[in-house]
Order: structure tokens, then C-alpha cells, then sequence
């Protein structure tokens, strides 16, 4: 499974287990993993200082919210997923156009979420609104 291959993935994740769940998917499907980022400011210096195609972001890191680093992910227009356990944290942060999967999600899922998003944004189809 090579769909992603190429595509630099940031994942934003502070839970160690998780993270190293996330990232293996996310190698596996072919993608470079930025991070993981632990933390809010962690994952808003990876975005500036690093290339990023797309984004698994997790919406609680260490009791704070991540919604800054969705609102600089649609700023920079890259397509993101947010991976969280409280499915109605994306829309309470502004982000509730984002694709949501609630922990436990299908970890194909995930993959076929991140390619259709990559997909449509080389395609020039807005993904969700900016």
C-alpha cells in the first residue's frame, strides 16, 4: 500500500502509543512522517520550518487544544484529518468541515481518507471550506 508515497504527513499526536501507530500507517502507505508533534507549539514550528502535504491532527494535546494548528493548516490550504476521541471537538474549534475519525478508527480509513484529500486538492476541488 503505497498511496501516499512522496506525501510529507505531519501527525500531531501526544499520546506515544497512538503516535507510533499513526506513524507506522502512515509509513506504510508510502508517506514521510513530519513528527510526531507532541504539542501545539511543536506542531506550528514543524509547519513552518518543514514541508507538509497533508496532516493526521489529533485536537487535545497534553489538556489543550490543537484548533491553531488546524486554523494554520487551512490557512496554508493543506488538507488535514483530525483523529480524536471527542468526535464533536472539530466542529466546537471551528474545524467542523474537517473529515473527523473517532478513536478507534479503521486504519484504512484513515489512508483513504488522507488520499482522497491529497486527490481533490491537486484536482483543484475545495475539500472543505477555508
Amino acid at each position: 500500500m503505497t498511496r501516499l508515497a512522496g506525501r510529507h504527513v505531519l501527525l500531531v499526536e501526544d499520546e506515544a502509543f497512538i503516535g507510533m501507530h499513526i506513524e507506522d500507517l502512515l509509513l506504510d502507505a508510502g508517506a514521510q512522517v513530519v513528527g510526531p508533534a507532541q504539542t501545539v507549539a511543536l506542531a506550528l514550528m514543524m509547519l513552518t520550518h518543514e514541508r507538509v502535504d497533508a496532516a493526521v491532527l489529533d485536537l487535545h494535546l497534553e489538556g489543550r487544544s490543537a484548533a491553531s494548528v488546524g486554523a494554520a493548516l487551512d490557512a496554508r490550504r493543506i488538507p488535514f484529518v483530525v483523529v480524536t476521541g471527542d468526535a464533536g471537538a472539530a466542529e466546537r474549534n471551528g474545524l467542523g468541515t474537517a473529515p473527523v475519525l473517532a478513536k478507534p478508527f479503521d486504519p484504512e480509513r484513515l489512508i483513504t481518507t488522507l488520499s482522497a484529500l491529497l486527490a481533490d486538492r491537486e484536482a483543484g476541488t475545495p475539500t472543505r471550506a477555508a
